[in-house]
């Protein structure tokens, strides 16, 4: 079986590698890169950032609040592909802590350090220690496509209804 390489750089000597937890797994953890004295950027619910030095026991996310997580890596990701980072699961639901743009997507002519976007939605405030998986990857192939101007039916196919309009319940 052929395999798509994604090759990794890894900026500091003890960056952990992104590895799939199981045989199963269809994503791949992401590892902070947040040792001590190592400064991230913290963004508060005004917008105002600040440069906040990590210490031995990590930083802190206070509520509301924003990071750019350094994961100490950067990827080659081959053309026609990209990697997109989801929330781990855990996280989000015992912490209220999600990705604050929901799905990160890295394009494969991003070359730079790779950093995760995490939001504080809890009323608490959560921790983020050195070596700690704080989101999930997963390699995606682009579909090659374009768009085509013309006259677009306003006819649904199989459905009436938009937001909301199948329900909650079966």
């Amino acid at each position: 079986m052929n395999s798509t390489i994604v090759k990794i750089s890894k900026l500091y000597d003890e960056v952990t590698t992104p590895t799939h937890a199981t045989d199963g797994s269809a994503c791949f953890d992401i590892h902070a890169y947040v040792p001590d004295e190592h400064v991230v950027v913290i963004y508060d619910r005004f917008n105002s950032t600040f440069d906040v030095p990590c210490s031995s026991d990590g930083i802190s996310l206070e509520p509301g609040e924003r990071i750019l997580v350094p994961t100490g890596f950067r990827l080659a990701i081959p053309i026609g592909y990209s990697v997109r980072l989801h929330a781990r699961s855990g996280i989000s639901l015992k912490n209220g802590v999600a990705l604050a743009n929901s799905q990160g997507i890295i394009d494969a002519d991003y070359r730079k350090e790779v950093f995760v976007l995490l939001h504080n939605t809890s009323a608490e405030p959560f921790r983020i220690k050195h070596g700690d998986r704080i989101c999930q990857g997963e390699v995606v192939e682009m579909v090659n496509f374009q768009f085509e101007e013309g006259a677009v039916s306003n006819e649904s196919l199989e459905r009436v209804g938009g937001f909301g309009s199948t329900g909650i319940n079966n």
